[in-house]
């Protein structure tokens, strides 16, 4: 053991040559902050740069593959190959096995309008993705919804018997296997006011296309109902049970021809969409929300009081027969 006196010449000899060097090295000056900042946001910019580089990149390849059935089933099993077997030993021997157990659901029609309906739906979301602050680009998204639905409704019964075609169509694009490959992340988060799900119509209609035809008084939102009365009515028959028949006529069938009345009063149409309404009360004495239509009538019945300025004669109520508002937005769901 080493003397205490070494030991204490050590820690001064330690201390002195560390005293000197402090001496020696002056201290770094602070940062400008604002220097730093810019350098920040210029980063920041730079990342959001290759971002939006990235997924318009993405959309385009994804649209070009959807035009094509070979591509777009090639594309699908690279992606089932990346997700499932990447890295595994005897990767290519599994993945051909399971080739083999896709390919009857593969080669068929349904799958083909599935695989094609998924890319091109996934393209319209990385665009909604890069433009969330602008307008939904309403004529494209009118196409694809109109397509989708004659699809669901043309392959009803096949549907129900191909469930790749099935989860392509029904999960959300933000949840398929191709977004497993690219990784999107929060890209694809859910946005305001945007369907995930390519398959469904409804959603679809709801939340992309009404609201914008609401706002513009476009008669083709009377379209829009008459699509998805079609469209309901077709998976109500298909479904092969009377209850489900009888629940669509009875049920379903008024609220949605209520919807699309109201909307008719809604954008101009006061008479005719009045005539609608008036109708399908009487036409359907028993509908559960019967109580509701009534009091919605009554209060687009109701003259409208006009408050008249001061000094002014108070101005004559609007007659009965005029309604004064359009009754309440239908619920679309």
């Amino acid at each position: 053991m080493f003397p205490l006196r070494f030991l204490c010449l050590s820690v001064i000899a330690v201390t002195a040559i560390s005293n000197a060097w402090s001496q020696a090295t002056p201290a770094a000056p602070l940062p400008n902050p604002d220097v730093i900042l810019r350098e920040l946001a210029a980063i920041k910019t730079n990342l959001e740069q290759q971002r939006q580089q990235r997924l318009r990149q993405t959309a385009t390849e994804v649209l070009r593959v959807s035009n094509s059935p070979s591509d777009a089933r090639n594309l699908y099993l690279s992606a089932i190959k990346e997700v499932e077997f990447a890295g595994l030993t005897g990767e290519g021997g599994r993945f051909t096995e399971r080739k083999k157990q896709l390919d009857d659901q593969m080669s068929t029609p349904v799958f083909r309008e599935a695989i094609t309906l998924h890319l091109k739906y996934l393209a319209l979301t990385l665009d909604r993705a890069l433009t969330l602050d602008q307008p939904v680009k309403f004529d494209q998204v009118w196409a694809y919804v109109r397509q989708a639905a004659e699809a669901r409704y043309k392959f009803r019964q096949e549907l129900a018997q191909n469930r790749l075609a099935a989860e392509l169509l029904g999960r959300g694009v933000n949840q398929s296997v191709f977004e497993q490959v690219y990784r999107f992340g929060p890209d694809l988060r859910e946005f305001p006011n945007w369907e995930m799900s390519p398959g469904n119509v409804v959603g679809i209609l709801d939340k992309q296309i009404r609201p914008e035809l609401r706002k513009n008084r476009d008669p083709r939102l009377i379209e829009t109902w008459d699509l998805q009365i079609k469209f309901e009515q077709g998976l109500a028959v298909d479904d092969g049970r009377d209850m489900a028949v009888r629940n669509f006529e009875q049920v379903r069938l008024p609220a949605l021809l209520w919807n699309k009345a109201q909307d008719v009063y809604a954008i101009g149409g006061t008479s005719e969409g009045m005539a609608m309404m008036l109708d399908i009360v009487r036409k359907y004495p028993t509908h559960p929300d019967l109580g509701p239509w009534v009091e919605s009538l009554e209060a687009a019945l109701q003259p409208v009081e006009v408050v008249a300025p001061a000094g002014e004669a108070e101005a004559a109520p609007a007659p009965v027969n005029e309604p004064a508002a359009a009754p309440a937005q239908p619920n679309d769901t």
